[in-house]
C-alpha cells in the first residue's frame, strides 16, 4: 500500500500511531500465519545491544514488500541458498545471526520440499535464545556459539548449555572467523 509509505516514520516510532493506522486503514496483522524462527542476542562483549527475533512467512500473491532503511544501508532479494555464496563473492555482507538463520531456513526449505510445507512442519520450532561470545585472538574476530566446544572458554556473558540446543541449532557452524580488515558490523 503505497499511500501509507509517508507513514512510516511516524508508525515506526509510535505503537499507537500504528494501531491508530491499522484501524483508519481496516488493516488487520495476520499474525498466526508467522512462524518464529530464531532468537538471537548480541554478544555481551558489544557497546550496542540487540535482541532479535526472526520470522518466517508466505506473503500473499502481489504482495509488495520495502524495507525499512532507518537501519539498514542496502536491502535485496535473495533466495537463502544463494546467500553463502554471494557473501564468499563480497557482494553482500551479513552479520552471523543473518547468515545463520538464512542456512537454517535454506537446509529446511529443502529439507521439506517447500515453502508451505516448511512453514506447516516448522510451526513450533523450538527457538532457545542465541547469544554467541566473541573471542579475539591473534589478529582475527572469532564468533563462536552457544553449541560450540570453546564456547564456555570465550569471554563474556553466555546462555544455554551446548546440549541445550536443537538439532537444526547444533548442526550449524559452530564459529564464524571474521578476518581483521572486515567490519564485523
Amino acid at each position: 500500500m503505497a499511500g501509507l509509505q509517508p507513514l512510516r516514520d511516524t508508525v515506526t516510532g509510535e505503537a499507537a500511531a500504528f494501531v491508530a493506522m491499522l484501524e483508519r486503514e481496516d488493516l488487520y496483522l495476520d499474525t498466526d500465519r508467522l512462524v518464529y524462527w530464531s532468537h538471537w542476542i548480541t554478544p555481551s562483549l558489544e557497546p550496542k545491544r540487540f535482541d532479535t527475533r526472526f520470522f518466517a512467512i508466505a506473503l500473499p500473491s502481489g504482495q509488495e514488500v520495502s524495507a525499512d532503511l532507518s537501519e539498514l544501508t542496502h536491502h535485496a532479494w535473495i533466495r537463502p541458498s544463494r546467500a553463502p555464496e554471494a557473501i564468499e563473492r563480497g557482494e553482500i555482507r551479513v552479520v552471523p545471526p543473518t547468515l545463520l538463520t538464512l542456512e537454517d531456513l535454506a537446509e529446511s526449505h529443502v529439507r521439506h520440499g517447500g515453502l508451505e510445507a516448511m512453514l506447516s512442519s516448522e510451526r513450533g520450532r523450538a527457538a532457545p535464545p542465541i547469544m554467541p561470545r566473541i573471542d579475539v585472538a591473534a589478529g582475527a574476530i572469532r564468533v563462536v556459539m552457544p553449541w560450540d566446544p570453546g564456547y564456555a572458554a570465550a569471554p563474556g556473558e553466555g546462555c544455554g548449555p551446548a546440549g541445550s540446543y536443537p538439532a537444526h541449532l547444533a548442526q550449524r557452524r559452530s564459529c564464524i572467523v571474521v578476518p581483521p580488515s572486515r567490519e564485523s558490523r
